[in-house]
This record gives C-alpha cells, sequence and structure tokens, in this order.
C-alpha cells in the first residue's frame, strides 16, 4: 500500500493475470464470528465472501485508481526469488507457496454466503476504505 499511495509500481509474485479470490479483512472477521457462534457451522469448511475474484493486476489498479494515483504492478521473477531466497528466509519460505500466486486461486463461498446471509464487500468499496485506513497511518 505505502507504493500505491506513492505511485510507485509494485512487486507481485506469479502470474499477474491469473484470477485470485481477495479475502477483505473485515470480511474475514465478521464470518468468523459469525461461524463461531452458530452451531449450524461447526465442524465444516466455510469460504469467507469474496467479491468476484480479479487479478492481482486489477487488484493493483482498483487500488490505484481509488489512491488517485497510477501505480501498476510489475512481476517478481520466480529465479529472482531463489536467489533472493538465499539470502532472506522470509523469501526463500515464500517459494512454498508460489503456486498460489502462479495458478489462478478461487474460491466459492455461495454455501456460507445462502447459510448464514453474509455477502462480501464489492471490490471498489474494500478498496476505497483501505486506502482510506492506510491514509491515517503516520
Amino acid at each position: 500500500m505505502p507504493r500505491i499511495l506513492a505511485g510507485k509500481k509494485v512487486s507481485m509474485l506469479g502470474d499477474l493475470d491469473a484470477l485470485h479470490s481477495l479475502s477483505y479483512m473485515p470480511d474475514v472477521v465478521r464470518t468468523m464470528i459469525t461461524l463461531a457462534d452458530d452451531p449450524r457451522a461447526w465442524g465444516a469448511v466455510w469460504h469467507v465472501p469474496n467479491a468476484p475474484a480479479v487479478t492481482q493486476r486489477q487488484a493493483v489498479a482498483a487500488l490505484a485508481r481509488v489512491a488517485g494515483t497510477s501505480s501498476t504492478a510489475t512481476a517478481i521473477p520466480k529465479v529472482a526469488l531463489h536467489v533472493a531466497g538465499v539470502f532472506s528466509p522470509m523469501l526463500r519460505g515464500l517459494k512454498e507457496t508460489w503456486y498460489q500466486f502462479a495458478e489462478p486461486w478461487v474460491t466459492d463461498s455461495t454455501l456460507t454466503e445462502q447459510t448464514f446471509g453474509l455477502a462480501p464487500t464489492p471490490l471498489d468499496e474494500a478498496a476505497a476504505a483501505t486506502v482510506a485506513w492506510w491514509r491515517t497511518r503516520p
């Protein structure tokens, strides 16, 4: 977010054009509270309601649009992650999750939405709230 707010390029892992379901943190919290308080949820797996899947490129563009900047996404080559991993344990660990960014990562939250009456926050609304929150940080 700091790079988007500054209008700089944002480095991302994997395929910038693979679809991903993105979870907006207030939706995650609302879902967790709902599931913890409803016996119908116990012992089952549920997906957080997500707005329609977008690409990483589209997510950065949505945040930049709301922020009023021209930030764009750029992909970090997998080989660069391998090299950087020699020096950084955190980056070394990202090699294990590369597939999550290189391939589509799309969930279906229909059952959660229908069972518990939850709905995802639209991307533009989530982006606006995220940018607003980051702008309050020192």
